[in-house]
């Protein structure tokens, strides 16, 4: 995967996203796409690490607002312990630092199994992280793993896909997928 995914720069999706008239509708739809995409791929990042369990959603929201589409990622092995990133448009500008209110916002939850594993409640949240929204899917993934205290995966996950052809060169030597330890900082 080369050709990473991000989204669109500063102001394309509009001054504000919203559903208004039919071009911002268009542009809100667009944003949804992108946003989906992103955190798909995202999600295939991770799968190389062995986070292959993912819920993607996407909540298109009314026409007043951009809606959301966000995601929780874990390794099937513990469920319980996932990371949540989100991707929404804010009125709060600061958060993204983009004048299209445009912010991302990532952070740990452990999780609660009901009905033989088929749901799941969250029962802790980690600290609310804003992400730079101008992040690409591998930085995003990157990022994720990092807040996660998942340190010499997010390193291995960055070497292996920067230079694929290439034996990882990270001091691990690829063992750091077999030792993966998610939420060691908060259990």
């Amino acid at each position: 995967m080369s050709n990473y995914r991000r989204l669109q720069l500063d102001g394309d999706y509009g001054p504000d996203i919203n559903a208004y008239s039919d071009e911002s509708s268009r542009r809100k739809a667009r944003f949804l796409s992108d946003a989906r995409a992103l955190l798909r791929q995202a999600g295939q990042h991770l799968a190389r690490v062995g986070m292959t369990g993912c819920d993607l959603r996407v909540n298109p929201g009314g026409i007043a607002v951009s809606g959301d589409v966000y995601a929780a990622f874990w390794m099937p092995e513990s469920p319980e312990k996932a990371i949540y990133c989100s991707i929404g448009a804010s009125a709060c500008r600061f958060l993204g630092g983009r004048q299209d209110g445009l912010c991302m916002m990532a952070r740990t939850h452990l999780r609660v199994s009901h009905n033989g594993g088929r749901t799941w409640q969250v029962r802790h949240m980690g600290a609310n992280n804003w992400v730079s929204p101008e992040l690409d899917s591998l930085s995003l993934a990157a990022y994720l793993l990092r807040m996660a205290a998942m340190q010499p995966q997010a390193e291995h996950l960055e070497n292996a896909l920067a230079t694929p052809a290439d034996p990882c060169p990270h001091p691990c030597q690829g063992s750091c997928l077999a030792q993966i330890s998610l939420f060691e900082t908060i259990d």
